[in-house]
């Protein structure tokens, strides 16, 4: 049943799920989570093995604090948190970099702003995949670091150069949509 569809669950529900011992409510949460995971370490300035190496021991700690938190409302806040403080042990324990830029990180606490961005970014993309796979695809296209032009757009999904700007206005609604029923 979670495999189905877990990306329609609350977090509140799949944290449930995972306190009683389904394993794919853990997968469905970890899918969920792992692109902020990894987006405080990067943004840290980490390479992509310790970026895994924090997402690993981000992971275990979940794990093992799923039944302390009182707030699973607010459970990207917590685990960007945990990120970060994760890359600051990291920080500290490498050689090549000083313990004063350690220090400077731990000083600075995440920006609000920051948080509140990745919080935002992660409710779209999971707005983004409670789409139709068609919306998911025109938005994707549309909406890349490079976006593909109309001609590519209609030739990879099959659709008149016409209606592609119409289809986006739906897509983009319905995206809308999905993005404040997450914030309710």
């Amino acid at each position: 049943m979670w495999k189905r569809d877990w990306k329609e669950r609350s977090d509140n529900e799949l944290v449930a799920a995972c306190l009683t011992g389904e394993t794919t409510a853990w997968e469905a949460l970890i899918l969920r989570y792992q692109r902020l995971i990894f987006h405080i370490p990067l943004r840290m300035g980490f390479g992509q093995a310790d970026a895994e190496d924090i997402f690993q021991n981000v992971s275990l700690k979940l794990c093992l604090h799923l039944s302390e938190l009182r707030d699973t409302e607010r459970l990207a806040g917590w685990i960007a948190q945990v990120a970060r403080q994760e890359g600051l042990r990291l920080l500290r324990r490498k050689p090549t970099t000083g313990l004063e830029d350690a220090e400077a990180f731990a000083d600075e606490r995440l920006p609000e702003a920051d948080l509140l961005a990745a919080e935002q970014a992660h409710l779209v993309r999971q707005a983004l995949e409670r789409l139709p796979e068609k919306c998911q695809k025109l938005l994707g296209l549309l909406y890349a670091e490079e976006a593909a032009p109309y001609a590519d757009v209609s030739r990879q999904l099959g659709i008149p150069v016409g209606s592609i700007g119409p289809q986006r206005a739906r897509c983009l609604e319905r995206l809308k949509k999905k993005w404040e029923e997450l914030e309710a």
